[in-house]
């Protein structure tokens, strides 16, 4: 729901409060927070967050493999637009 609402800072705390609660945040967790992270334009914690879901031993589902593809292109398009 947090990042529906484009929430992120909602989202945030609610993936704080599952691991200070010792929950292991599952696969939907990681992917709807790196969801969140890039609707709100903050690429490079969403790259931080799909490593913290690799090191964690999860495999991305399509989904999220999707949205983390979307990000490079959007990271590299701005690149581009800053060299020329």
């Amino acid at each position: 729901a947090y990042a529906n609402t484009r929430d992120l800072d909602g989202a945030i705390d609610v993936f704080k409060r599952i691991k200070a609660d010792e929950i292991t945040p599952d696969i939907y967790t990681y992917s709807t927070l790196i969801k969140a992270h890039i609707q709100g334009a903050r690429l490079n914690d969403a790259f931080l967050i799909f490593d913290q879901l690799k090191q964690a031993g999860l495999i991305p589902t399509q989904v999220t493999f999707l949205n983390y593809l979307m990000q490079l292109v959007v990271q590299s398009s701005h690149m581009v637009t800053l060299y020329l």
